[in-house]
């Protein structure tokens, strides 16, 4: 994460920084790269593999509130129970590597990067 916020700082604009830093981290030996990273206003949400694209997924969900119970599910790779009372009350966008509920969350493309506003506005960019 180091260059990918060294390269935020040289060129004082997020997306380019991102951009330019994955490009470098691929050039390199790597496989795959999922991250999630804040500049206290936005969100970033980028996924890239050039290999075994279900093993370096990256879904994203946007939940508006709900009426009914907790947000409970149970991870079917790792087998843990994830619990939320607040997921039930806020409108939320969350991310994940697998699918944990049946709701509509979408893959992240590879070489995409999301980017999620204060308002919960997503846009998709494509940076590699």
């Amino acid at each position: 994460m180091k260059i990918i916020m060294q390269m935020i700082e040289e060129y004082e604009d997020v997306v380019h920084g991102i951009k330019t830093a994955v490009k470098k981290i691929k050039s390199g030996n790597h496989t795959g790269l999922n991250f999630l990273l804040s500049d206290g206003h936005n969100l970033y949400a980028f996924r890239y593999s050039s290999c075994r694209m279900g093993y370096y997924s990256l879904y994203s969900l946007k939940r508006s509130p709900s009426k009914s119970g907790p947000f409970e599910i149970e991870s079917q790779e790792i087998g843990a129970l994830l619990h939320s009372k607040s997921l039930k009350v806020e409108s939320v966008v969350l991310f994940c590597s697998e699918k944990l509920t049946k709701e509509n969350w979408e893959s992240i493309s590879p070489g995409s990067l999301l980017i999620i506003t204060p308002e919960l506005n997503t846009k998709e960019v494509k940076i590699l």
